[in-house]
């Protein structure tokens, strides 16, 4: 028995797996289940030490994620829907168990090529992602995450996300297994970016989503670049990145929306799902 959260909502076939990026878990999601499941059943779940899910012992690796995983993978057909680094990891997926795999989509997905063309100082900086979540998880220790500054940042920060969800995202702040789970997902970050340029993917239709509305302060401090041309860059490393990964894929620019495109256009996600669902029902001519 799967001691994984997880939940399965709505009925039909084939069914709609979402994997979510690092260090999120299934209130991230915001309202994407619940309108898929009006059409399919949707399965979203928590990795281990995320959310409702215990941590592990050990590292995150390949053997592990798909031990996991499987515990919570849909029977028969399923598309599958990637979000950041959850990109990666239904590609591994899509390897493993490539005649459920009925189509894929990709939002603002973690691509092979995503640090091409930066700077330097912004790719080092990049790499100390799981030093600073080390020194995150010391600051929850000290109770600071509990701060009323807090959780009023993350209500700004995710306006459109149910009570529900942002309780669970502000007890994340505060919680150092939280953040020690980041670190393990980031540390294993390049394991998984390796894994996939050589995975095999079934021929299935993919659609990945490129988010083009990031702000001009954002963009500048972390790219170095306007927001216009980080637009720019960003749409055409990620369609280097995704047509050659099979022989049917449609790129979909979401141009009001930052990284989290279930948060600021989630009908973009809803839509591009409903398509290969209902694709996937049609029989072959």
């Amino acid at each position: 028995m799967s001691d994984l959260y997880a939940r399965a909502i709505g009925r039909g076939s084939p069914s709609v797996l979402l994997e979510c990026g690092v260090g999120h878990h299934s209130s991230y999601w915001g309202a994407v289940p619940d309108r898929i499941a009006a059409f399919t059943q949707a399965v979203c779940y928590d990795r281990r030490g995320l959310g409702r899910t215990p941590q592990r012992r050990g590292d995150l690796t390949i053997k592990s994620y798909l031990a996991d995983v499987a515990t919570v993978l849909p029977d028969g057909p399923m598309v599958l829907v990637g979000h950041s680094f959850g990109g990666f990891l239904i590609r591994t997926i899509a390897a493993a168990w490539p005649e459920q795999v009925q189509g894929m989509v990709f939002v603002d997905s973690a691509t092979e090529n995503e640090l091409d063309g930066l700077p330097e100082r912004i790719v080092k900086r990049d790499a100390l992602g799981p030093q600073l979540m080390a020194v995150n998880a010391v600051v929850a220790g000290l109770g600071l995450g509990r701060l009323p500054s807090v959780r009023r940042r993350v209500t700004a920060d995710y306006p459109n996300f149910a009570p529900a969800q942002l309780e669970a995202i502000v007890e994340d702040q505060a919680s150092p297994p939280y953040w020690l789970a980041n670190r393990a997902e980031l540390r294993a970050y390049a394991t998984f970016r390796d894994h996939v340029q050589g995975a095999v993917l079934p021929d299935v239709p993919l659609v990945y989503i490129t988010a083009t509305g990031y702000g001009e302060k954002l963009t500048k401090s972390t790219f170095a670049m306007s927001a216009t041309e980080f637009a720019d860059f960003h749409t055409k490393r990620q369609r280097a990145a995704f047509e050659q990964l099979t022989s049917h894929t449609e790129q979909l620019l979401a141009p009001t929306s930052g990284h989290l495109v279930q948060h600021d256009q989630p009908e973009l996600i809803v839509g591009a799902v409903e398509r290969l669902v209902e694709l996937a029902r049609t029989p072959p001519a």
